[in-house]
C-alpha cells in the first residue's frame, strides 16, 4: 500500500526527521546523478557514505570532508560485503555502472563491473537488518519501441550497456520476490543538469555558444525524453521513503520527447543568439532513437512524483549557472 507521506514534499525539507543522521550509502557517487544525491542527502542531514572508484573526483572536491569515502571497485564483490557489513546503512542508493557501450561488440567488462557489481552489493544487502534498496537502472532496458515506454513493455536492449542493466533489474527484482530484499529500481531516461558529462550535448552546446564556436550536430530526427537531475533526486527519495514497493520499477522521465535540434535552437533563444551548427557532423551512435520517451504515469501514482522542471527552464539554469563560472 502506499505511503501517504509520499506525496508530502516535507518528506525531501531538511526538517523531516526521517532523514536526519540516516545512514546512507551512494555507489557511483562520483558520478553525475550519485554527486547530486549526495548533495541532497547532506542538506537534508544524513550520513552519507560514498562508495568510490576514486575518491578524488572533480565531482566531490567540495563536500568532501563532510562524507565518509570508501574505495570499491564494482567486480569486488568481497569487498561490497566487507564495507556494507562495517558501515551498517538503513538506505542504499546504488548509481555506479560502467562507461555506457553503444553496441552488441563492446568490451565484455561492462557486463562484469554491472553485473557482479550488483550482485556482490545485493548479496550483501540481505544480510543488512531493515535496508532499503533503490537501484537506479536506464531506459536502454527496453530497446527501441515506437511508443512511449510503460514498465511492462518488452525488454529488449540492443547493445551491452542496456543488457547488462536489463540483468540488474532482474536480479533486483529476483531477490526482492524470493529473498524479501527491499528494493526498487527507477529507470532513467536522458538525465542533464549539475555535473553533467562535458562531452554530452547540452554542456558542449553551451561551450560552443559561450565561446562562439561551431558545434558538431547529430543529423536531424534524433530525440530523447531530457529529465533534470533535480527531478531524478526527488524521484530516488520519494522511493527511499515509500514503503510496499519491493521489486517495483519506476520510470523517471517527462514523457515529451525532444530532438537534438529543439535543444539547440532553445539554447539559443537563451542565449540570445543563434548557436552555429554543422549538421550531420556528429554521426549517430547506437543509442540514438528517432522515438524515445518514457510514460511516467506509474511513478506519478504510486509515489507521486511529477517532474517540476520542464526542459526549457532546465535548459536556462544550465546555462546561467556557466555563464556564472565562466565555462
Amino acid at each position: 500500500m502506499n505511503d501517504p507521506t509520499c506525496g508530502d514534499p516535507s518528506v525531501w525539507s531538511s526538517g523531516d526527521p526521517f532523514w536526519r543522521n540516516l545512514r546512507v550509502v551512494v555507489t557511483g557517487a562520483s558520478g553525475m546523478v550519485g554527486a547530486n544525491l549526495v548533495r541532497a542527502l547532506l542538506q537534508l542531514g544524513s550520513d552519507v557514505h560514498v562508495f568510490v572508484r576514486e575518491p578524488s573526483s572533480w565531482r566531490l572536491r567540495d563536500v568532501a570532508s563532510s562524507v565518509t569515502a570508501h574505495t570499491w571497485h564494482m567486480q569486488d564483490q568481497e569487498a561490497a560485503h566487507r564495507l556494507l557489513t562495517t558501515v551498517q546503512p538503513k538506505l542504499v542508493l546504488h548509481s555506479a555502472t560502467a562507461r555506457a557501450a553503444t553496441s552488441l561488440d563492446g568490451d565484455a567488462s561492462i557486463l562484469k563491473d554491472n553485473v557482479l557489481g550488483a550482485w556482490g552489493l545485493l548479496q550483501a544487502c540481505l544480510e543488512l537488518p531493515e535496508v532499503k534498496v533503490v537501484m537506479l537502472g536506464s531506459s536502454t532496458e527496453y530497446g527501441r519501441h515506437e511508443v512511449a515506454m510503460h514498465e511492462d513493455v518488452p525488454c529488449l536492449p540492443d547493445h551491452m550497456h542496456g543488457i547488462s542493466k536489463l540483468a540488474v533489474t532482474s536480479m533486483a527484482r529476483g531477490l526482492a520476490a524470493r529473498r524479501g530484499l527491499n528494493a526498487v529500481v527507477l529507470r532513467l531516461f536522458h538525465v542533464y543538469g549539475p555535473f553533467e558529462a562535458p562531452h554530452r550535448l547540452i554542456p558542449t552546446t553551451i561551450r560552443a555558444g559561450l565561446r562562439d564556436e561551431e558545434l558538431r550536430l547529430t543529423p536531424r530526427g534524433f530525440v530523447r525524453d531530457y529529465i533534470h537531475v533535480s527531478d531524478v533526486v526527488r524521484a530516488c527519495l520519494a522511493a527511499a521513503r515509500c514503503e510496499g514497493m519491493r521489486g517495483e520499477i519506476f520510470n523517471v522521465s517527462t514523457g515529451l520527447a525532444t530532438d537534438n535540434h529543439d535543444v539547440v535552437a532553445m539554447l539559443s533563444k537563451i542565449a540570445g543568439k543563434s548557436i552555429r551548427a554543422s549538421v550531420g557532423a556528429f554521426g549517430a551512435r547506437g543509442t540514438d532513437r528517432s522515438h524515445w520517451c518514457g510514460d511516467a504515469q506509474k511513478i506519478g501514482v504510486r509515489l507521486s512524483w511529477r517532474p517540476e522542471i520542464d526542459l526549457e527552464a532546465g535548459l536556462r539554469m544550465e546555462w546561467e549557472r556557466a555563464v556564472r563560472n565562466g565555462s
